[in-house]
C-alpha cells in the first residue's frame, strides 16, 4: 500500500513539472515534442519500404527461365510440376507476359500471402487453381473510381471478366495476378521467376538443371541464390537511412531529456532535501520522459497516417497492414524508454541533484 501511495505521490510531481513546462517552457516543450514526433514520422516512412527491401533481400534460391516464343498450351504447367516436386519447398511463382501483349496481368502463387502481414483481406490462390480470380497490389485500389474494397466484385481486361479474390501489400509488381495455372492456359509467358524459400543444395539444383535443359519451352535459364541483405545495395542503402533517422530521434530523446533534468533541478534538489531517495526521483524523471515519448510516438503516428492518406494514390505504399506500424512505433518507444532510463539513472548520481543536501 505504501509503494502504491508513494507511486501515486511521484507521478503527480512528474505530471506538475510537465505542466509547469507546459506553462512556462511551453516553445521548448513544443519544439522537443515536434522534433521527436517528426522522427517518428520519419521511421514509419521508411519501415515499409526497409521490410520490403529486407524481404526482397533474404529471398531463397531463384530459378528464371525465359520462354521460347511458341509454347504448347499445357508445357508450361508441366514444367512448374516438375519443379514444385523439387525437395525445397515453393515460396513463389510469377509468369510475366511479353510486354508485346499489353496485358496487366500476371500468374502468381505466393505462399507468403496466406499470412497476415502480406495479404490485407481476402484469400490466397490455391496451388493448382484454374479460375478467372484476380487478387490485386494494394495501392491500385486507391486508382479504383469508386475507392472501395472490391473483394467480391468483377472486374474486366481485355474482354475478359475477373473475380476479385484478395488485395496483399508486399509485392515485386505492383499489378493484378491471376492463379499460375489459369494465365499458363490462357497466355504468353515470356519469363518465370521460381522461388524456392531456402537455399537449394548443389543436388537439388543437378535436378532443377536436368529438368530445364530436358525441357524444349526453355530459351535460357539461371540459378540465383540468396543474397545476404548486407550485401545488397538497395537494403544498405535503405538500413542507413533508418539508422540516421533513428540517430536523430536518440539525440532529440537526449535533448529532451537533458532539458527536462536542467529546467527542474531545483525541484529535484527540494524533493531530495525533503527525503526524496534516488530511486523517487529518478522515477519522476523517467515518467516525465515516458508521457512526452508517447505524446510525441501518438502524433509521430497520427502524421504518417495523414500522408499515408495523401500518397496511397502514387503506389508510394509498401506495407498496408498498420499492426507492422505499431510494432514499429512500440520498438521505437521501447528504445528512448531505456536511453531514458539510463539517462535518468546517471543523473542521480551526480551533485547536482543532491548538493542542497550537502
Amino acid at each position: 500500500m505504501d509503494k502504491i501511495r508513494k507511486l501515486i505521490k511521484v507521478s503527480y510531481l512528474a505530471v506538475l513539472n510537465l505542466m509547469n513546462m507546459l506553462r512556462y517552457r511551453n516553445r521548448l516543450m513544443i519544439v522537443v515534442i515536434i522534433s521527436i514526433s517528426a522522427s517518428v514520422f520519419g521511421i514509419l516512412f521508411y519501415s515499409g519500404y526497409f521490410l520490403y527491401s529486407y524481404y526482397e533481400a533474404v529471398d531463397g534460391s531463384i530459378v528464371v527461365m525465359e520462354m521460347e516464343a511458341q509454347t504448347e498450351e499445357n508445357a508450361i504447367w508441366n514444367l512448374i510440376e516438375k519443379m514444385w516436386n523439387i525437395e525445397t519447398e515453393t515460396e513463389k511463382i510469377y509468369l510475366l507476359p511479353n510486354e508485346q501483349d499489353e496485358t496487366e496481368l500476371v500468374g502468381a502463387y505466393n505462399r507468403n500471402w496466406e499470412t497476415g502481414s502480406f495479404l490485407l483481406t481476402g484469400k490466397n490462390f490455391l496451388y493448382g487453381e484454374n479460375t478467372p480470380s484476380v487478387i490485386m497490389a494494394e495501392y491500385l485500389v486507391d486508382l479504383m473510381e469508386d475507392g472501395e474494397v472490391p473483394i467480391g466484385k468483377n472486374i474486366e481486361f481485355q474482354g475478359d471478366v475477373f473475380k476479385v479474390v484478395g488485395i496483399v501489400s508486399f509485392t515485386e509488381y505492383d499489378t493484378f495476378f491471376v492463379p499460375i495455372k489459369y494465365f499458363a492456359s490462357q497466355y504468353h509467358t515470356k519469363t518465370m521467376r521460381y522461388s524456392y524459400s531456402k537455399q537449394l543444395s548443389n543436388a537439388n539444383k543437378e535436378k532443377i538443371k536436368e529438368i530445364v535443359e530436358n525441357s524444349n519451352i526453355v530459351a535460357s535459364y539461371s540459378i540465383e541464390n540468396a543474397n545476404n541483405p548486407f550485401l545488397s545495395e538497395d537494403f544498405m542503402s535503405v538500413f542507413f537511412q533508418i539508422l540516421l533517422i533513428f540517430m536523430v530521434v536518440v539525440m532529440n530523446a537526449f535533448s529532451m531529456t537533458y532539458y527536462s533534468v536542467m529546467l527542474f533541478k531545483r525541484n529535484y534538489r527540494i524533493y531530495a532535501v525533503c527525503g526524496a531517495s534516488k530511486k523517487d526521483i529518478r522515477t519522476i524523471i523517467l515518467i516525465q520522459n515516458i508521457v512526452l515519448i508517447f505524446i510525441s510516438v501518438i502524433i509521430g503516428n497520427l502524421l504518417y497516417i495523414i500522408c499515408n492518406s495523401m500518397i496511397k494514390g502514387y503506389g508510394l505504399v509498401y506495407q498496408g497492414n498498420y499492426m507492422v506500424y505499431i510494432e514499429v512505433s512500440a520498438i521505437v518507444f521501447l528504445a528512448l524508454l531505456v536511453f531514458a532510463y539510463l539517462l535518468a539513472k546517471k543523473v542521480v548520481k551526480t551533485d547536482v541533484i543532491y548538493i542542497a543536501v550537502e
